[in-house]
């Protein structure tokens, strides 16, 4: 079935229940010509079935403030008996947002608004529509409208039954696209700049372009990297949103290298990149491509005037202006360490006495701020600025020697330019030379970095190692650092330790939600249960946290159930899909808790893919792998169709 019939039966099998009392659906498009054939479709078939479709629009229903009595209004245009169905259009002239006079002080709706008329009503004379209307309502408004009444109207649209989207629904207003693409852009972001990335969706749209965002377009039961491909082939630009963090995990990798495939197949798609919050470390790539700096919150209108521009594809010049009032977006803020982390860190640096080189391996995204915040710090404290170099390794889709050590290179502070790995150790040893005091070299980005790249730097490493004894290492990675110490061609001839990231705690769940929520306190039960349900998973911990904070479950079970339904959660497996050999043993392991022995390196091919993308973990004795909560055992089973198809 396909998207569009799948769609459509949900609509009608809604519109059939006419005998279960008030029931809400809403039905999300901006393009008026779809609602209209999509209501003619369904008036046709509900005639045939004996039911009315009661139309109403929005130039039907009062819209000013003073207005009262939104059932009274629409109780004029339907039948006392009989099988109907009310259908609400062409609302969108009724729910903008309104301009404040310079006398009113409500500041809810963001700079300069406040909600409009018809959005407060419905909020206020909710339980009279339902009460004045036992039959089902099918409400067809815009993506903006929906956020509107999220925020503004929240004890109406907390009433409704169901909310789909109309497949390939356009904008209306959008700007023209003689391409013939449906979306004017594409926009991919890491999971800790979400709220950030909102704002300028909502600002992007209220400028008339149509925006794919993943985090509203994806469900659960679809193939994610499907639709991604799907949404980036739709759209005629593609914003990569850059973060310190997001450069430390391997999201950044992945997703320019899917932009620039697209790019290859399409000429006139663009990439346009926007740095965000602080520690943005030089990349390659930056210096390539125009970006847009939106890390200081003072220049934000700028920088959003700069990315219409780009959007354009003409220079910013002194005309160059957007519609409207923006909304400020919430500054991008940076988790602190806890004094757990700091206890970790402190220990991890007495290592240094006994051994040249610590590893500091981690599973997935963990560990990506806070803890190297505090490594960073004590670092500083333990062998002084001047005896410090942090370095992260530059990421290039083709490994370009030169550029790759010029980066290196002008890192450490290199006065001349260093094109190779030769190079790099030479002028080391220069640096090194009469020095007297032990030097660190801090070094992160291996995830993200070319294999050439990491094959050079690991022999630079090691010329390193063996000509500088009061040379020290602090390296911080995952997967990729790992084989390149236990099977590639890093290692250390004065000794090297190889450390694991840490397991959260309770104290770190406590911080976790001081952050989000300051001020409020979860109780110790609340704590372990958050524990328990995420398995200590940091993006599992951090949705379950969301969901409390928006009272969206309210006991482990609800917790749980909505964690299974969590698109961020199903992505974790569409990357096992594909080969279905990997798809049967999984649909085997997935009937087990305890899948393998825990070893310094983990052969296993499959096992390891799964341990360092944090889908397992070690038993609480540090003997087996285990899985690391059951939210990822459904999971599993449901996306790989685990007893459905040819697995299991």
């Amino acid at each position: 079935m396909n998207p569009e019939d799948k769609t459509y039966r949900t609509l009608l099998h809604f519109a059939l229940e006419t005998d279960i009392g008030f029931s809400l659906l809403i039905v999300q498009s901006g393009n008026d010509d779809l609602q209209t054939r999509w209501r003619d479709r369904l008036a046709s078939d509900l005639s045939q079935r004996g039911i009315k479709l009661i139309a109403i629009e929005g130039k039907d229903l009062p819209a000013h403030a003073g207005a009262r009595g939104i059932a009274r209004d629409i109780r004029k245009h339907v039948p006392e008996s009989g099988p109907r169905v009310i259908s609400l259009s062409h609302l969108e002239e009724h729910t903008r947002p309104v301009i404040r006079s310079s006398s009113e002080k409500d500041r809810t709706a963001g700079p300069g608004l406040r909600p409009a008329p018809l959005i407060t009503r419905i909020n206020v004379e909710r339980d009279d529509l339902v009460r004045a209307f036992p039959v089902p309502c099918i409400l067809w408004v815009s993506p903006n409208t929906v956020r509107q009444m999220a925020e503004f109207a929240p004890d109406f649209y907390d009433i409704r039954d169901s909310e789909i989207r109309l497949p390939e629904a356009v904008r209306s207003g959008s700007l023209p696209n003689q391409s013939g693409k449906l979306r004017d852009i594409f926009i991919s972001h890491n999971s800790e700049c979400v709220p950030w990335v909102e704002v300028l969706v909502r600002n992007l749209e209220d400028q008339g372009y149509r925006v794919f965002l993943d985090i509203r377009e994806l469900a659960p039961a679809e193939s994610i990297a499907d639709e991604l491909c799907r949404g980036l082939k739709e759209s005629r630009k593609g914003i990569l949103v850059v973060t310190a963090k997001s450069i430390e995990s391997g999201w950044v990798r992945e997703t320019y290298n899917r932009m620039t495939v697209q790019q290859s197949e399409n000429p006139d798609f663009a990439i346009i990149p926007v740095t965000l919050g602080k520690g943005v470390p030089d990349f390659p790539f930056l210096r390539d491509v125009r970006w847009l700096d939106f890390r200081n919150p003072e220049t934000y209108r700028k920088a959003f005037c700069h990315l219409i521009c780009a959007m354009e594809e003409r220079h910013p010049g002194p005309d160059a202006a957007f519609r409207g009032e923006l909304i400020m977006p919430p500054e991008l803020t940076e988790e602190q360490p806890n004094q757990i982390e700091i206890s970790f860190a402190e220990e991890l640096f007495e290592l240094f006495h006994t051994k040249q080189a610590v590893l500091l391996l981690a599973q997935g995204d963990r560990g990506q701020s806070a803890v190297k915040s505090s490594l960073s710090e004590q670092a500083g404290k333990r062998f002084h600025e001047e005896n410090l170099i942090r370095l992260v390794l530059p990421y290039s889709p083709r490994s370009h020697k030169e550029d790759y050590f010029s980066v290196l290179g002008r890192q450490c502070g290199f006065s001349e330019s260093v094109t190779s790995s030769a190079g790099f150790v030479s002028d080391f040893e220069e640096r090194l030379k009469d020095r007297g005091e032990p030097l660190l070299i801090m070094v992160s980005g291996f995830e993200n970095s070319c294999d050439e790249g990491l094959r050079d730097i690991a022999g630079a490493f090691r010329s390193l190692g063996e000509r500088c004894p009061n040379l020290r290492f602090l390296l911080c990675g995952g997967e990729r650092l790992a084989d390149l110490f236990f099977v590639g061609t890093l290692s250390f001839p004065n000794s090297a330790e190889v450390c694991e990231w840490p397991e959260l705690t309770a104290g770190d769940v406590h911080c976790m939600w001081e952050h989000r929520c300051p001020g409020q306190v979860l109780s110790e039960r609340r704590v372990g249960e958050l524990l328990h349900i995420s398995g200590g998973h940091p993006g599992l911990l951090q949705q379950c946290l969301d969901f409390y904070h928006r009272n969206a479950c309210s006991d482990p079970d609800t917790c749980k159930e909505a964690l299974i339904q969590t698109p961020f959660v199903w992505q974790l497996f569409m990357s096992f899909i594909r080969d279905t050999a990997v798809r049967q043993r999984l649909c085997r392991l997935f009937e087990q808790n305890e899948v393998g022995d825990v070893r310094p390196y983990i052969f296993d091919p499959l096992l390891r893919r799964l341990y360092w993308r944090d889908l397992i973990k070690q038993s609480d004795d540090g003997k087996r792998l285990v899985w690391r909560c059951e939210v990822f055992r459904v999971v599993g089973r449901q996306v790989l169709e685990c007893g459905y198809t040819d697995c299991g």
